[in-house]
Order: C-alpha cells, then structure tokens, then sequence
C-alpha cells in the first residue's frame, strides 16, 4: 500500500523543524506582491484556531470566492472558532529574476489575489469557477502554500494536478484514496473504480506518490506505450511504487470495456526516470512535483531549479484560485 501524507506540513525555523497542521493557522514568513512596486513582500503571524474546535466547524464553514473582493459571507457565531488571517510585519525582500517567466503579465492579479487573503477566515472555503477532482480547499491551505519552507499537503497537489488534468486531453488522477483503499481491498477497489475510469477512454493517467509519509514525487503513466514516467526532486528511485501502480494498472485494463473495433492491448510496462530538477532543501517537494507535472503534461522542458520556488508558489495560488494556468505568449509555460 502507498503511503500518503497526514493533513499537515513542516515549517522550519531556526533550523529546527516543527509541525504545522493546516487547522492551525500559527503561520510565518508568508511572502506577497508589494503592489506599489516590483518587490516581493513577506508578511508574518497568523492567528490560530485549536484543534478542538476544528470539529465544530466542520460543517457550518461558510464559502467565499476569492475572486470577488465584495464577498460578504459572515457568521457571527463561527467568528471565535474561524480566525481572521491577519497580515502584518511587512518586510521588502528582493525581486525573483524569474518572475517575467513564471508570472508573466500577471504580476497585478496575483497581487490582488494573494492580498485579498487579509481579513478572510482560515477554515473557509476557496470556490473556484471550476469544480476541480480533488479534496476541499480551505483558505488554510492556501496559506500553507504562501509559506516558505512549508511542505504542501495532498489537498494542495490533488487540486492543482487536477487543474493540469482538466487542461490535457485523455488524462485523469488517480488520486490518494484510491491507493488506500487499493492497499486494503485490491480487485474490489479496481473493479469500482473502473465504472468510472475506463482506461480504453485515456492515455495517460497522474499520480502523486509519497512514500514513507516523507517526501512527495511523481507517477505519469502512457498507458498504451507501457511507460511509467518517474520524477523525482531527491533523485531516488521507488521500485515499490512502481510495482503496486502496475498490479492496480494489470487489473484495470482486465476490467476496462473495450469498444467496438478496439484493438489495444495491455503493454508490457517499463519503467523510466526522468531528469527532474533537484531541490536542496527538505520542504519543497511538493512543489517540485506539481511544477514537474505542470511542464511534463504540457509539453515544456522541465527548466526551473530551487530558487525559483518561491514564485512557483504564488503560481500555483493564483491558478487554483482563478481555476486557469498562466500562459505566455513567448514559451507557452
């Protein structure tokens, strides 16, 4: 069975790395746009919500969209449990040399993007024009994507590889659950998901591993050339993984329904491992795996490297808030 992270992140400080659950907002170091100049802002203490109160909400948070800055979702009665995200400590740090290439022409809506999270509630909901396939995504989450040296959740990389999915043609995610559930009950679980998911409809399918709990990589698989493309930012190879999405992927194909006149059959798989940027430090793989995926589905060479992250970051915010990846004109990246 793949294992898959736990609903939380690490922040380091002062070199010492400690947990940071996405139901606590006891944030530092959240970076954004100075929308009066071209420096990056970074902006610091986020109120916290306990986890005993994380139950009570559950259920009575309210929905906002931030893409409309006069949304007036309030609940009087959810306010102690609900924190205000309050941005302050204000520290100019140096621009990126990237950000014509990795925001290009939209350094202004990622500005008003990123600054509308001041006076929003950690526990809301972020609606998006687009129902993306993947877990609920909470204004929380979203912070823990801003914060510099925070490990992203699965909630964040299965909304965003869902994003890219619904950008590529014949391509679909094979999300967490799916393996959890595989690990405990393999045929019943593939014979489910194939009511869903006939592999003769797609040609290539998603994954994000984390084995261990520890570290987040890639699967993309071309179904019909038997290749498991495998990214990963640590350079290390996952062999087990590999198998276990293979026996899923034998077993899918025996379920599938072949249309009239099809003619394909299962290949046989080999697995390949690909040239992925390296990171260098212990909190960024999660990034690397989403921008792997971003530029592999689309096509690009797979050209950014560690101090590229921090914008990377804002990136990946503004597409799955605004549902839509940031094109440009020059290298369509």
């Amino acid at each position: 069975m793949m294992d898959f992270t736990e609903d939380n992140s690490i922040i380091e400080d002062n070199n010492e790395p400690h947990y940071f659950n996405n139901s606590n907002a006891s944030l530092h170091q959240m970076e954004v746009f100075d929308t009066n100049s071209s420096t990056i802002v970074q902006e610091m203490d986020i109120h916290a919500v306990s986890n005993s109160t994380q139950e009570s909400i559950q259920e009575n948070t309210s929905i906002i969209n931030l893409c409309d800055s006069d949304d007036e979702d309030t609940n009087i009665d959810q306010l102690a449990y609900n924190p205000v995200v309050n941005l302050n400590s204000i520290k100019l740090v140096k621009r990126p040399k990237n950000v014509k290439k990795i925001l290009p022409k939209h350094r202004k809506k990622t500005e008003k993007t990123i600054n509308f999270l001041e006076g929003q509630r950690v526990n809301d909901y972020v609606s998006s024009r687009s129902k993306l396939n993947g877990y609920t995504l909470h204004m929380r989450d979203l912070i823990t994507l801003l914060t510099p040296k925070s490990w992203l959740n699965d909630v964040i990389i299965l909304n965003y590889l869902s994003l890219l999915v619904n950008n590529c043609e014949e391509t679909l995610i094979i999300t967490t659950d799916t393996w959890v559930d595989f690990g405990r009950r393999k045929e019943s679980t593939v014979m489910k998901w194939t009511k869903s998911n006939n592999l003769y409809n797609f040609k290539r399918i998603v994954i994000p591993i984390n084995p261990n709990k520890n570290h987040w990589a890639l699967f993309v698989v071309d179904i019909w050339e038997g290749i498991v493309h495998s990214f990963d930012s640590f350079n290390k190879t996952h062999m087990r993984e590999y198998y276990i999405v293979t026996e899923f992927l034998s077993l899918a194909y025996n379920y599938s329904v072949k249309k009239p006149g099809e003619e394909r059959t299962m290949p046989i798989w080999k697995y390949q491992i690909e040239n992925s940027p390296q990171q260098k430090n212990t909190y960024d793989c999660g990034v690397f795996t989403c921008t792997n995926a971003r530029y592999f589905l689309l096509g690009k060479k797979l050209e950014f490297t560690q101090p590229d992250c921090q914008l990377l970051r804002k990136r990946i915010a503004y597409e799955l808030v605004h549902s839509e990846l940031i094109q440009d004109q020059a290298t369509n990246l």
